[in-house]
């Protein structure tokens, strides 16, 4: 961290009111840490142990409306911490991984222009994908990740809605893992936009459709297509794509493998922190590995 940087965290720390009565809040003074310090997937995975270590080692210019018993904010700090860390480990899961390789090898090219759809609280695939020299927008309206962090991270942030007149013309790519409410928006958008879109579909919100009745792939198979008669599926996903069929199909396959055993497995302990490489990252299946494995 740099003079100036540590300069404006401990102004920060020595003139803001963080709580009373034991209750502590550090979300401010974390967003701020890492606007300037979170440069990369590695520096973000690791912003919670470095926020800790920084602020402990400046604790004693915290003040509160209350007397601060030391005791009582480190529990607060750690408690902050623990939830941080759970935050970063769930969104950036093999799952996410996976689907932003799978983006990655279907981009139209090396450097797409790409909106992420629904991409969650921390948008780890758009983060990933941004990491790998695309252009990324995300776009989710319950993102909790502070603009000027995302910027760091080679991503624009947009937290509206996905709907009509959405922007999709300004993007080679729209994509959304799980996104829900705005699938049927996504394909009415893109095929009215002639843009190629890759959903993994949701099962759940689809239309007139009973589960006791049909496969939930199924009702997503007899809506779609009358929005999009090009539309393409296998497995969870929905596409239309420039690509043949079976090319798509084995760069699903060929990440989609990766995933069952570790289904619940997060890349953080993975990351080699002193070169992250997401194209070459690689999941253990193999029980005898020693990785995380599922509860």
């Amino acid at each position: 961290m740099n003079n100036q940087s540590k300069q404006l965290i401990r102004e920060f720390m020595s003139t803001h009111i963080f709580g009373t009565n034991g209750d502590y809040n550090f979300e401010e003074l974390y967003n701020l840490f890492a606007t300037l310090e979170v440069k990369d997937v590695v520096s973000l995975l690791n912003s919670p142990d470095d926020f800790q270590d920084f602020v402990i080692e400046n604790i004693n210019l915290i003040k509160s409306n209350q007397p601060i018993l030391q005791y009582t904010l480190l529990v607060s700090l750690e408690r902050f911490k623990s939830k941080l860390v759970k935050k970063l480990e769930y969104a950036f899961s093999t799952s996410n991984a996976m689907f932003a390789k799978t983006v990655n090898d279907l981009a139209p090219s090396r450097e797409s222009k790409i909106l992420d759809v629904g991409s969650g609280e921390i948008p780890s695939s758009s983060i990933l994908l941004g990491g790998l020299k695309h252009k990324v927008t995300t776009m989710d309206s319950l993102i909790i990740m502070p603009k000027d962090v995302l910027s760091n991270l080679h991503v624009t942030l947009d937290k509206r809605f996905f709907g009509k007149n959405s922007p999709v013309k300004d993007f080679d790519f729209v994509v959304g893992k799980y996104p829900c409410n705005a699938i049927i928006p996504i394909v009415e958008e893109c095929s009215a936009a002639n843009k190629p879109y890759l959903i993994k579909l949701c099962n759940h919100n689809i239309p007139g459709f009973k589960f006791d009745t049909l496969d939930w792939r199924e009702g997503w198979k007899r809506i779609l297509p009358d929005i999009d008669s090009y539309i393409k599926f296998y497995d969870e996903y929905a596409f239309n794509i420039d690509l043949s069929e079976e090319s798509v199909k084995k760069i699903i396959d060929l990440y989609e493998g990766e995933i069952p055993r570790c289904q619940k497995q997060s890349i953080v302990p993975l990351v080699d922190t002193s070169n992250f490489d997401l194209e070459n990252l690689k999941f253990s299946t193999s029980k005898s590995q020693n990785q995380p494995q599922p509860e």
